[in-house]
């Protein structure tokens, strides 16, 4: 029976079922498994988002959108969220204190909230947005940044990455 309830666990608990899918899974099956969990989350995390716009975020001037979603992590004890326009085509979320930073892993294992954001941002945009992580410029522990866009154009900026560009220089490619 599935449930609309909205329920509380400790942050450890997601970095803890992290740890125990890879170890008995492996990274390349966990991350996708917990991508998708968090994609699911993004359907009720979206109602909340929404709640009192009448469903009508285009109505929704840009600050206060990513205003409102920051408020929205903040509230559930998250973190601190805080939008940077990167290009026409890129933008970013750095994510301070974000309980999914995983220190054990260097940081880069917030997949789960990397399907919550691709949920959300997608349906506030009415299209496809691709969410990734990638590392944040100070290296400040517990600090994650999010990139979102268009499959395609992410895919450009992962492989300037790959290839050992630094996120400005990735970002300045695309021209």
């Amino acid at each position: 029976m599935e449930s609309n309830r909205d329920i509380r666990i400790p942050a450890r608990s997601i970095l803890a079922l992290r740890r125990t899918l890879v170890k008995e899974l492996g990274l390349d099956a966990a991350a996708p498994a917990l991508q998708a969990a968090g994609y699911a989350a993004g359907d009720a995390l979206y109602d909340r988002l929404v709640r009192g716009l009448d469903g009508d975020v285009a109505a929704t001037s840009s600050g206060a959108f990513w205003k409102r979603l920051a408020a929205l992590f903040r509230e559930l004890g998250w973190g601190t969220l805080q939008h940077e326009e990167l290009h026409p085509g890129v933008g970013a979320l750095v994510a301070r204190e974000w309980f999914e930073v995983d220190p054990s892993t260097g940081g880069g294992s917030c997949v789960f909230t990397t399907g919550v954001l691709a949920n959300l941002l997608g349906r506030a945009a009415g299209n496809d947005v691709a969410v990734m992580q990638a590392p944040c410029d100070d290296g400040e522990a517990g600090c994650a940044r999010f990139l979102f866009g268009a499959g395609p154009v992410l895919e450009d900026v992962y492989a300037a990455l790959r290839e050992g560009r630094d996120l400005r220089d990735s970002i300045a490619a695309l021209g």
